[in-house]
C-alpha cells in the first residue's frame, strides 16, 4: 500500500527494460511492446543487493517464505527486502503464509529474523535485496523498471509509483 499522503499506486501497470529516456518520460519495452511512462509525480523506488548484515533491529523488511515453508509454523525465507521507515513508519502485515510478512525488524540472531512476534529462519540460499528512495536520475537505459499508475486517454501510464533495478543475468 502506499504511504500516508501518497497518491494511490492506480491500477494500471507496467514491467519492462528501458529502452529511452526524455526527461520524466521513459518508454519501457517488454516483448516487442513498447509503453510510455510518464514519471514526473512518481515516488520511485531503487532496488539494489544486500547481505544479511543490512537486515538490523528497527530497519523495515518484506520477508517471502520459500514455496514449501509458506503457511509453515516455522518458515524460512526465500528473499528479504530490507529498507528505512518511511515516515517512521514500516509498513506492516505479519501473515507468514504465501504473501510472506512485513514490518519492523525486532530481532536479529543467528540465522533468524523476527518480525513483531514471527521468527523466520534465514539460510546460505536467503537472496537479499535493499529498497531506498530514488530519484528520476536513477532511472537510465537498459535498467529493469515496473510503475503503477493509470494510463491516459493517449496510453501513456502516468505513474505514481515505480521501481528500477538493473537487470539480472540480462533479464528484467
Amino acid at each position: 500500500s502506499a504511504p500516508p499522503g501518497a497518491p494511490a499506486p492506480g491500477k494500471d501497470h507496467v514491467a519492462g527494460t528501458v529502452s529511452s529516456e526524455s526527461g520524466p518520460t521513459v518508454q519501457i519495452s517488454r516483448g516487442g511492446r513498447a509503453t510510455s511512462v510518464n514519471l514526473a509525480t512518481a515516488q520511485i523506488a531503487q532496488l539494489s543487493p544486500a547481505q544479511a548484515t543490512d537486515v538490523t533491529v528497527n530497519s523495515c523488511v518484506r520477508i517471502r517464505p520459500t514455496r514449501d515453508a509458506a503457511g509453515s509454523q516455522n518458515p524460512v525465507a526465500r528473499m528479504v527486502v530490507v529498507g528505512a521507515p518511511a515516515d517512521g513508519q514500516c509498513p506492516s502485515s505479519t501473515k507468514s503464509g504465501h504473501g510472506g510478512m512485513a514490518g519492523t525488524v525486532s530481532a536479529v540472531g543467528q540465522g533468524t529474523v523476527t518480525v513483531g512476534t514471527q521468527t523466520v529462519a534465514v539460510n546460505a540460499s536467503t537472496r537479499y535485496i535493499k529498497r531506498s528512495a530514488a530519484t528520476i536520475q536513477a532511472v537510465a537505459n537498459g535498467q529493469c523498471l515496473t510503475a503503477r499508475g493509470t494510463n491516459d486517454p493517449s496510453g501513456t501510464l502516468q505513474a505514481t509509483t515505480a521501481t528500477v533495478r538493473t537487470p539480472v543475468n540480462g533479464q528484467c
